[in-house]
């Protein structure tokens, strides 16, 4: 996969997502937080967060052309279910961790038909 397939690939996967997320935030009657990043809810979030983005990037590199797709997917899951984990340890009231863990069956859904539609 070369990089501006990857590139059209993440804009789609966020003009899909943004109608989804503003949708479950109707439906889940859950208010979006001030400020264009995640709300951190756990200092130990923001370190686990960043340790997550610096094994993306070095996974990234390091595998560029055999992996690209699986990298991004794996990422993006692991990304998810770490927010969704800490928001229903911290803030379980607020149930922000429900559009975590869609978000992440959703990319999860998503890798498998593209796995199955062999693109990757």
């Amino acid at each position: 996969m070369n990089l501006i397939q990857l590139f059209v690939f993440v804009i789609l996967m966020a003009l899909i997502s943004s109608p989804i997320e503003r949708r479950l935030r109707e439906k889940l009657n859950v208010q979006r937080k001030k400020g264009w990043f995640v709300h951190f809810v756990h200092p130990s979030q923001t370190v686990l967060e960043i340790f997550l983005l610096f094994l993306f990037i070095f996974s990234f590199f390091r595998y560029w052309d055999e992996h690209t797709l699986l990298i991004v997917f794996a990422f993006l899951i692991a990304l998810d279910l770490l927010r969704a984990f800490m928001h229903w340890k911290f803030e379980r009231s607020s149930r922000e961790w429900v559009i975590h863990l869609i978000y992440a069956n959703f990319i999860t859904i998503l890798f498998i038909l593209l796995f199955f539609l062999q693109v990757f």
